[in-house]
């Protein structure tokens, strides 16, 4: 099986994007002093580039299955899954619910607060059978923990979330260095 590449958990995309450009001025030039690459970064900062990142169900459901504890996934949650469609990202997983086994899945509808994802609890659901929000059990708190963290050491922030049948696509922007002696 093919290995699966998760940049949202490690929040290495933006940074793969940067070396993609560093790497491009290398060539043009001979080897670049430190200052150099910190005016790259600079420069970057202030190009101010949108970044669109698409990602698939398949992506992730197959990272989830190769990699769960990357993902902060509970060991009581077996066969975790996403799915996405009509504006919601839905997050399913197989867990008891009481005295049952069940799949027990929260839809959640995305939203951007000052740059920042939040996913809003739409429905809590164990075999079909709606159950109160609280049992969610913190599925959203968990999947924004690992992406806003990464947007932030990214200096990027969010300004559209499009969830499609099958896809998610996310739109950040590059935020621009702020002067420190300014």
């Amino acid at each position: 099986m093919p290995r699966v590449a998760c940049p949202f958990a490690t929040g290495l995309l933006p940074a793969v994007l940067l070396l993609a450009l560093a790497a491009e001025a290398a060539l043009a030039q001979p080897a670049t002093p430190a200052g150099d690459q910190e005016a790259m970064m600079r420069l970057f900062h202030a190009l101010r580039p949108k970044i669109i990142i698409e990602l698939g169900e398949q992506q992730i459901n197959d990272c989830l299955r190769q990699r769960p504890a990357d993902f902060g996934i509970p060991a009581e949650f077996a066969d975790p899954q996403v799915a996405f469609g009509g504006g919601m990202v839905a997050v399913s997983a197989r867990a008891r619910v009481l005295f049952f086994a069940s799949r027990v899945s929260v839809a959640m509808a995305p939203e951007i607060v000052r740059g920042r994802l939040r996913l809003v609890v739409r429905k809590v659901r164990a075999s079909g059978i709606p159950l109160p929000s609280y049992f969610h059990r913190g599925v959203a708190e968990a999947i924004t923990g690992l992406i806003n963290p990464a947007l932030e050491r990214n200096d990027l922030a969010l300004t559209g979330v499009e969830v499609e049948r099958g896809l998610v696509r996310v739109t950040a922007q590059v935020n621009p260095v702020t002067d420190p002696g300014g």
